[in-house]
């Protein structure tokens, strides 16, 4: 029987905060997840690995936004700076694909 509920888990020594959807004790659909130095990770995600659209934000306040697939950045995605400044990226199983 799959179960999917909204809960908040503390993972033990303050690794992440973890706060979204969940399914068989999984993180997955919707979520957020803090990490220990400040990172976050807004988007989808899949049996723990974040997976479909996310955005993961660095404590400094850049931005990659676009696809994951098991925890690997795939698909299109733009890097966004603190200056505003925006890179174009296109990733296949977390790497970079180039012309």
């Amino acid at each position: 029987m799959e179960n999917t509920t909204e809960k908040e888990l503390w993972i033990i020594e303050m690794v992440a905060h973890i706060k979204g959807g969940w399914k068989d004790n999984k993180h997955h659909g919707y979520g957020i997840m803090r990490y220990r130095d400040g990172a976050t990770h807004e988007g989808g995600w899949k049996e723990n690995s974040r997976h479909g659209e996310g955005t993961y934000t660095l404590t400094n306040g850049t931005q990659y936004v676009g696809g994951w697939k098991d925890d690997k950045k795939h698909g299109k995605g733009t890097q966004i700076y603190t200056d505003g400044k925006k890179d174009q990226f296109e990733f296949r199983d977390g790497k970079e694909l180039k012309d």
